[in-house]
């Protein structure tokens, strides 16, 4: 997506041509996600920011990395970055993961609870699934359940 006009990059596209030119693909998919499928699997790295749709305070991320990627390498590798974060957090060496966990760093902390806290202050439970906030709806919720959350979300959202 294209912030200044809302232009959308043919993705299938992309991915067909970089397939056919033997290209590498890194693509920033931060104002998509959390609206549009982007299916991030066919590229080599995607990468992007939560604080836009995916309404996360500023300093939270994510970055995909497809198996076969050889020729990254992580330059901010630390003890998250090991196989077993809670193993590996002591002394050297450092011994990364064999997979995408490779490239992880720290989670930004403060952030992640200053949402699931504005949830909570609002009266909504939520969950904590892969490093996330999770809501779910269900057959009892309403309409005005789910107005309520996108209020506390949108609050924490930057302007």
């Amino acid at each position: 997506m294209q912030s200044a006009d809302g232009r959308r990059l043919d993705l299938d596209l992309l991915a067909e041509r970089a397939d056919q030119a033997g290209a590498r693909t890194y693509v920033d998919l931060t104002q998509a996600v959390g609206w549009l499928p982007v299916g991030a699997g066919r590229f080599d790295v995607t990468a992007c920011s939560a604080y836009k749709w995916l309404c996360s305070p500023r300093g939270v991320g994510f970055m995909t990395v497809r198996d076969d990627v050889d020729w990254l390498v992580p330059r901010l590798a630390g003890w998250y970055a090991g196989p077993d974060p809670w193993a590996s957090l002591y002394g050297p060496p450092l011994r990364l993961a064999e997979d995408a966990r490779r490239f992880s760093v720290s989670p930004a902390w403060f952030d992640v609870a200053a949402t699931a806290e504005a949830l909570r202050g609002a009266g909504m439970m939520t969950t904590s699934r892969g490093g996330g906030t999770r809501l779910s709806f269900h057959l009892t919720n309403t309409g005005d359940d789910a107005d309520r959350a996108a209020a506390v979300l949108r609050s924490h959202r930057p302007t």
